[in-house]
């Protein structure tokens, strides 16, 4: 790098920048020890993951996976047609519980959650599992980062074909936001200014239809007594 920096006539503190640049780029991520495990596409989103500020997520099947609780993420990957062994799973598992800690860092990322009401609703595991997770997503709610917002039966905006997406946003002006599809064999990160603002549009409009955050744990809190 520097070398090319010589070449490019470039010196100076745009010189530093770019080299310390390239020592970043060299860094392995935390996640790199779970090794092959991982796809590149998934490896390429916890980095993403990692660095972003702030997110916005729609996800109408399954918890995010940033407020799952252990069991309702193992019994989610066992669930899995394509699930792998019993060690995989839980290495799986246990590099979902450290993304987590995103949440918990000195300067936790804004998270802002619709979910809707048949997640809450579809049993994984058992009732167990679904009671401790149900109180897990009401304790998280509490926190000043967190935003948790339901969509019911109740409301039209339900039965829309909207796949799961997150909008994750960045500190840097020069690192432009991106919008997250995974599907059943990869994903799609979506980056055209033009084609993120309409997930954002969509996004305004399901928070908008969904309950209040006290109407959402309300919901929350009344399905975590059903299934005492």
């Amino acid at each position: 790098m520097r070398e090319l920096l010589e070449v490019y006539g470039v010196a100076g503190p745009d010189a530093t920048a770019l080299v310390q640049l390239a020592r970043e780029a060299r860094r392995k991520g935390w996640w790199h020890t779970y090794g092959k495990l991982l796809p590149d596409w998934f490896e390429a989103y916890i980095g993403l993951e990692t660095e972003a500020v702030r997110f916005r997520s729609f996800q109408p099947l399954v918890i995010h996976g940033l407020l799952q609780t252990e069991d309702y993420a193992r019994s989610v990957l066992r669930a899995a047609p394509t699930a792998g062994p019993a060690q995989e799973i839980d290495r799986l598992v246990a590099l979902r519980m450290e993304r987590q800690g995103v949440l918990t860092r000195p300067d936790p990322p804004d998270l802002w959650i619709v979910l809707g009401e048949g997640v809450l609703r579809t049993r994984v595991g058992d009732d167990a599992v679904m009671r401790a997770q149900l109180r897990h997503l009401a304790d998280i709610a509490e926190r000043p980062n967190v935003t948790l917002q339901v969509v019911p039966f109740t409301n039209a905006a339900h039965v829309q074909p909207i796949s799961p997406f997150t909008i994750l946003e960045f500190a840097e002006r020069d690192d432009p936001a991106i919008a997250y599809l995974e599907h059943l064999t990869g994903c799609l990160f979506v980056e055209e200014e033009a084609e993120v603002r309409r997930y954002r549009v969509v996004f305004d409009h399901l928070r908008a239809e969904a309950l209040g955050t006290g109407q959402s744990i309300d919901l929350i809190a009344g399905l975590t007594g059903e299934r005492i």
